[in-house]
C-alpha cells in the first residue's frame, strides 16, 4: 500500500503545477479569510500561531505536524505546540464565525433569536473543532468538554 501511495503521489505531483505568482496571490486572500477567526484572540501571539498553523497545513511539508510547521517558519516548536494542544481558549467564537460563513452557503436561514442564539429554518451544519469522544490521552482536557478559561485575553 505504501508503494502504491508513493507512486500515485509522485504522479500527481508531476501533473500539478501552480505558478508562483498564483500562489503568492493566495496568501493575502488566506489572511483575509482568517481575520474573523483570529479576531477573538485579543493578544497578538495566539493570532500569529493560528496563522502559522494554517499556513503550515498548506505548506510543502512532508509531515504536517506542529514541530515540522514551526521549524518550517523558523520558530521554536513549544509555543506552537502549547497553542494547539495545551492552551485553553474559547472555541465558541470560532464555531459561531464558521457557522455564519457556512450557513449562507448551505442555504440556511440563520437569524438570531432574542437570546442571541442562531435559529435555523433547516438543520444547521454540524461543525466540530473538538476531537471525537474517547480521543486524546490521560491528563488532556478535551476541547469543548467544559467552558475553558481563555488565558490568551
Amino acid at each position: 500500500m505504501e508503494v502504491e501511495y508513493a507512486t500515485r503521489k509522485q504522479q500527481l505531483l508531476h501533473e500539478c503545477h501552480v505558478a508562483p505568482e498564483i500562489f503568492h496571490q493566495v496568501m493575502p486572500r488566506l489572511a483575509t479569510f482568517l481575520a474573523p477567526f483570529v479576531r477573538p484572540f485579543c493578544r497578538q501571539e495566539p493570532a500569529h500561531h493560528a496563522h502559522t498553523y494554517v499556513y503550515g497545513l498548506l505548506a510543502d511539508l512532508e509531515r504536517k505536524n506542529v514541530e515540522s510547521i514551526a521549524y518550517r517558519f523558523g520558530q521554536d516548536r513549544l509555543p506552537l505546540q502549547r497553542f494547539i494542544g495545551w492552551a485553553e481558549w474559547d472555541d465558541a467564537p470560532l464555531r459561531q464565525e464558521l457557522t455564519r460563513q457556512v450557513a449562507p452557503a448551505q442555504n440556511v436561514d440563520a437569524r438570531q433569536n432574542a437570546s442571541g442564539q442562531s435559529r435555523c429554518a433547516e438543520r444547521p451544519p454540524r461543525v466540530s473543532f473538538a476531537p471525537p469522544v474517547g480521543v486524546g490521552h490521560a491528563g488532556a482536557q478535551r476541547r469543548g468538554a467544559a467552558a475553558p478559561v481563555d488565558r490568551w485575553r
